[in-house]
């Protein structure tokens, strides 16, 4: 038969060319991503899960497609909370590039940085236009894989001049500072316990995989901004009822957020209804709603798209060929 001409990039060679993609260029790509959302540019159906109880644990299957994009994106992640306890990440990522005009595979990407990069460079993008003015310090409840990148991200893209980070226990959170004090050694970061960083935050990312809250209203500042990433299956839920009920809320898709972001467990209960929540990113950002208003609560509702991981992995895999990588698989 001929000889085959096609041939993919593997994991290492996209690693190589992802670690030093700018949080500003991941930015501007995922803003374009969301208005593409806006404009029914984008062919992105919702995330199908396998539920593994005997394992606690779940696979995700995320597929995006950007209308005359030349690439379609696939990822495969999951969620295993136990798995630090066996020497494994709990979230374990693999994107696969796919030339759109032939349905070939063209890169397999090793997608658990990607997938920290976009949620952190998300959640800035989103505590830009929603933190309240002058805010100063930001707190991080929880320190799994998604705590460094948010501390690096929103320390590079925005000005606090404190942060902290809470987790369990005052020691969990103390081991974090100790396991990555060379990559700290330029930010000002303490550990607190959770009530204590909750308190002192102007603006809070909350990390955790809980299924009953932790972070109640009682400690809030007014004004607060919080980004609820933690909650990204159903059953889960970080933020305290109370929360929820006084906060103007933004959402990154509504339908996948009714189903398994912050809001899952209140709009299933019946604490609220859907049109109690504000509106989507896409719509903050093209000024379609407003942000915030004075004195006021605000949540934004992170469930993690597809439309995200297919905006940095495409960037990351031109990326790679704009450097000449040169150790295709041929197949």
């Amino acid at each position: 038969g001929a000889t085959s001409t096609r041939k993919m990039l593997p994991a290492c060679a996209a690693a190589c060319a992802a670690r030093p993609a700018p949080a500003a260029d991941a930015a501007k790509v995922i803003k374009d991503a969301f208005d593409k959302k806006d404009k029914n540019l984008l062919q992105m159906p919702p995330k199908l899960y396998l539920h593994f109880k005997k394992f606690n644990g779940d696979l995700r299957i995320m597929p995006a497609y950007f209308e005359g994009s030349n690439f379609a994106t696939v990822k495969l992640v999951n969620s295993h909370p136990l798995n630090p306890t066996k020497g494994i990440p709990s979230v374990i990522a693999n994107i696969l590039i796919f030339d759109a005009s032939t349905g070939s595979p063209v890169c397999l990407m090793d997608g658990i940085f990607i997938t920290s990069l976009r949620t952190a460079v998300t959640t800035a993008i989103a505590t830009e236009i929603l933190k309240p003015d002058n805010s100063k310090v930001l707190g991080i409840v929880g320190v799994g894989a998604q705590c460094m990148p948010h501390v690096q991200i929103l320390n590079s893209l925005l000005d606090f001049n404190q942060i902290y980070v809470s987790s369990i226990s005052i020691e969990e959170s103390q081991n974090f500072l100790r396991m990555n004090k060379n990559l700290l050694q330029n930010i000002n970061i303490s550990a607190l316990s959770v009530e204590e960083c909750v308190s002192f935050s102007d603006v809070l990312v909350t990390l955790t995989p809980v299924k009953n809250p932790i972070i109640h209203k009682k400690w809030l500042n007014k004004d607060i901004h919080i980004n609820a990433i933690g909650a990204d299956a159903p059953g889960k839920q970080e933020l305290d009822s109370d929360i929820i009920l006084n906060s103007k809320i933004i959402v990154d898709d509504m339908q996948q957020s009714l189903h398994g972001g912050e809001i899952n467990v209140p709009i299933n209960t019946g604490i609220i209804k859907s049109d109690f929540i504000h509106g989507e990113l896409s719509d903050l950002i093209n000024g379609k709603i407003e942000g915030r208003s004075n004195s006021q609560i605000t949540i934004f509702d992170s469930t993690g798209l597809a439309l995200q991981d297919a905006a940095i992995s495409e960037l990351v895999y031109k990326k790679a060929l704009d450097q000449n990588y040169d150790n295709f698989i041929h197949y």
